[in-house]
């Protein structure tokens, strides 16, 4: 496995450890002057994942009418929207997806990792996660990142979606608090009505 380059090792694991807590002035600005096709940076924080930052052009849901980069939603509907809870920061980004060369195979990566992943899905088009590599055995034993497979089942091959991954810190190199492992999913709240 190729170690990355130190400069974006760093100013990647300083992005995922400093975001404790978040601007909420800043993110509802930010998310009300968005547009569709805009490109922006939405850093999340996940109870499966943890914090990850997604990447690439803002979309318009048909569905709901809110606004999302990577299939992850920002903020409410409306006229004023109003950021989801986690949604910790969000900022333009010029030049759209991080561009990935794909220097790593799926199977040399494990929980835990670092990595930054591109992928292509419509109508997100192309996007990139940076984050936590999560190993979910109760998702046909794949790893996943910010909600993204990286596998398919048995943990070899790529998911459909990958376009390239670059690993940043594998998991003995770092110590950020590392996601623990889905083994289940949680139960739908059926008294939520």
């Amino acid at each position: 496995m190729s170690q990355p380059v130190a400069p974006l090792r760093e100013a990647t694991l300083a992005s995922l450890s400093t975001i404790r807590t978040r601007n909420l002035r800043a993110l509802t600005d930010t998310l009300n002057e968005l547009e569709p096709d805009d490109h922006v940076a939405a850093t999340i924080r996940s109870p499966f994942y943890g914090l990850f930052i997604v990447r690439g052009r803002v979309v318009r849901s048909c569905a709901t009418d809110r606004l999302l980069v990577g299939g992850q939603h920002l903020g409410t509907t409306g006229r004023a929207r109003k950021p989801l809870p986690e949604l910790l920061a969000l900022a333009p980004a010029e030049d759209g997806p991080n561009d990935i060369a794909d220097e790593m195979c799926v199977a040399d990566i494990a929980h835990g990792d670092i990595i930054a992943a591109n992928f292509n899905q419509h109508p997100y088009g192309r996007f990139s996660v940076t984050g936590f590599t999560v190993h979910a055995p109760a998702a046909a034993d794949a790893l996943i990142t910010g909600g993204w497979y990286l596998t398919g089942r048995e943990l070899r091959t790529a998911a459909p979606r990958l376009l390239a991954l670059r690993l940043i810190a594998d998991a003995q190199s770092h110590e950020l608090p590392i996601p623990a492992r889905i083994t289940r999913w949680p139960e739908p709240d059926t008294n939520s009505h």
